[in-house]
């Protein structure tokens, strides 16, 4: 138990503390039996997925750990030290400069960057010319409701396209990606289908699905996005809602819905700060692969020493 007392520069830079950590793995393991800094967790029957979910709260927490890390030596003590000496790192490492990463990268003028892994496998993948092309990585929703009003939905879209410079985005031939002033469409198409039979509206409904389900959107002109609303018999109304995923990934989607959801019902603005950009954010993850680029190059230098030759 001498880990308890340890860990101030960690617990400084996280939440997490060695007791919680202890508790946490105690629950996963499901006993009452104390064990002890060094026993190999593993073969007290901590699986792999476990690990792995741990990883991503530990993180969460603020703690720099991967789940290669944490493999390597399952045990409580290794871990504890592993994170204290990575926190040790973090805090022996300079502090970015506040004043440079608080303006939104548009806002000086880098509205063109490149993209990242994930989209540029995206990016590709839609070409005819690619094999098994052709094809947008794409999301369609349609949401039901009760007398939503047009003019009210388009004034909370167009808040959401000024406020995610994302949905502004288009994706060029050189294979970058640009923030433009303005969007690619900011009013909805309105389908009124009220006087219409029960036939006439399921057929209409079922060809706008048709048509917006399958569609590959003009990303190269900025149309990333769109949303369109249906109005029914007895004043229902569905909203029909798709997104390229080279904007926005299923946690971004869910953002979207909840800052269209919040600006529809209460006219308010999105919680992510107007100065936040995404091109900030591939910059700051740029500077930490850095620093871990650099961490295992040093490792594998020391290594060398010891391998076999050829």
């Amino acid at each position: 138990m001498k880990n308890q007392t340890r860990g101030a520069v960690l617990e400084k830079k996280s939440s997490l503390s060695y007791a919680a950590m202890r508790k946490q793995i105690m629950e996963i393991l499901a006993t009452p039996v104390e064990f002890t800094d060094d026993q190999n967790l593993i073969e007290l029957g901590l699986n792999s997925l476990q690990m792995m979910r741990m990883v991503s709260k530990w993180r969460k927490s603020g703690a720099k750990v991967t789940f290669a890390e944490l493999i390597a030596n399952p045990c409580l003590g290794e871990w504890w030290s592993l994170l204290e000496k990575n926190a040790a790192v973090a805090s022996a490492s300079p502090a970015p400069d506040q004043k440079e990463a608080l303006p939104a990268a548009e806002e000086k003028g880098e509205t063109v960057f490149s993209l990242t892994d994930v989209q540029y496998a995206y990016w590709v993948g839609r070409r005819d010319e690619q094999t098994l092309g052709g094809i947008g990585c794409h999301a369609y929703l349609e949401l039901d409701g009760h007398r939503v009003l047009p003019q009210r939905l388009e004034s909370a879209w167009q808040k959401l396209l000024s406020y995610h410079a994302m949905l502004r985005a288009r994706f060029l031939e050189s294979g970058h990606q640009e923030i433009m002033a303005e969007p690619y469409q900011q009013s909805i198409v309105v389908h009124d289908l009220r006087l219409l039979d029960a036939n006439e509206t399921k057929q209409q409904l079922q060809e706008i699905r048709e048509r917006l389900s399958h569609r590959r959107l003009r990303v190269e002109e900025g149309e990333v996005a769109g949303l369109e609303l249906s109005l029914l018999p007895g004043g229902d109304a569905r909203i029909h809602f798709d997104i390229d995923l080279l904007v926005a990934d299923v946690q971004s989607l869910h953002i979207i819905l909840r800052d269209l959801a919040a600006a529809y019902a209460r006219d308010c603005d999105p919680a992510t700060p107007r100065n936040w950009s995404f091109t900030q954010y591939l910059k700051k993850e740029e500077q930490r692969r850095s620093c871990e680029r650099e961490t295992a190059g040093r490792y594998w230098q020391e290594r060398l020493l010891t391998l076999p030759t050829a």
